[in-house]
């Protein structure tokens, strides 16, 4: 279909009118579809983008801190299940049984990052807690009933002497307290630093 030219100040037939108003709808529908096209070709250029630098900043296995509870449909949290081996052939690759064996044949446990720190190393797995030892000296005196050092310290029975008003004291009590030496101690059922509670989750695929 061709536009007919209508000279000015000339009458147009109907068929001329709606030859020319359906040329033109036509136009336009056209256009809007190579605009369309183009929109679309741009989306998935940019998906692609979004995909490649996905990818490259955020690979398979490696671990990613959340602050909600919200999973990709290509991710899983590291919180120590039991997975299958052919449901996540990639983080089994990588992993195998570093993370403790699981009790099925077939599947393999994942990370557990659940009430641990972050520990720099040259090989992965876990570390347990530990903290350093804790030492002191008793010393069992004739006149003051005795003394402690480091995390002992003599706390006296002065109702137990001899009798004869020398003030010895034959029975002393020592006690321990770690948080003589340090104050942490005492303020936690474990070895705990100050810290703030996350998810940690990755991609498989």
């Amino acid at each position: 279909m061709a536009l007919i030219t209508i000279q000015f100040g000339s009458r147009a037939s109907s068929s001329t009118l709606n030859n020319n108003f359906r040329y033109l709808a036509e136009l336009i529908q056209s256009q809007i579809q190579s605009l369309t096209a183009i929109v679309n070709n741009s989306k998935s250029s940019l998906e692609a983008i979004v995909a490649s630098f996905e990818t490259s900043v955020y690979k398979i296995g490696e671990p990613k801190i959340s602050l909600t509870n919200t999973l990709q449909d290509n991710e899983i949290w590291l919180e120590g299940a039991e997975v299958l081996q052919t449901d996540y052939p990639n983080l089994y690759a990588l992993w195998n049984n570093t993370y403790g064996t699981a009790s099925q044949a077939g599947y393999f446990k994942l990370p557990d990052f659940r009430n641990r720190a972050l520990w720099g190393g040259t090989n992965f797995g876990y570390l347990s807690a530990g903290l350093p030892n804790i030492t002191g000296t008793v010393h069992f005196g004739a006149t003051n009933g005795g003394s402690g050092g480091g995390a002992f310290y003599a706390a006296y029975n002065a109702g137990v002497g001899d009798g004869d008003g020398d003030g010895r004291v034959y029975n002393p009590v020592i006690g321990f307290n770690a948080s003589r030496s340090s104050s942490i101690y005492g303020n936690s059922d474990t070895v705990q630093p100050p810290a703030i509670i996350i998810r940690v989750k990755t991609r498989y695929k």
